[in-house]
């Protein structure tokens, strides 16, 4: 009974032996894996940011655009006033011109 008794003790020793080592490992790899999952939050985190910094920026830029849109469209519009009064202002120094040739 005494072999079978010390056979049982190692094969029980083994197997504690092995679950503790077990359990190291577990903590390890649960530790390892939390601090991946915290990076992958963190990370989530910063790509909300950014993507809501690029949003902000296009936002911006698109703005942007339709201010420079009505600028030119204003600034055409007066380019344009301009060059019929330069040609209206032609028009009348011709005509005064002859009517004051005609009264001389």
């Amino acid at each position: 009974m005494s072999i079978v008794q010390t056979i049982l003790n190692t094969y029980y020793t083994h197997i504690a032996t092995y679950l503790h080592w077990l359990s190291i490992v577990q903590t390890i790899l649960n530790t390892y894996y939390t601090h991946i999952a915290t990076y992958l939050h963190w990370l989530s985190n910063v790509q909300t940011l950014l993507n809501t910094y690029y949003t902000h920026i296009a936002t911006y830029i698109h703005w942007l655009s339709l201010v420079q849109t009505i600028l030119n469209t204003y600034y055409t519009n007066i380019a344009t006033y301009l060059h019929w009064l330069s040609i209206v202002t032609t028009i009348f120094n011709t005509y005064y011109k002859k009517l004051v040739t005609y009264l001389h």
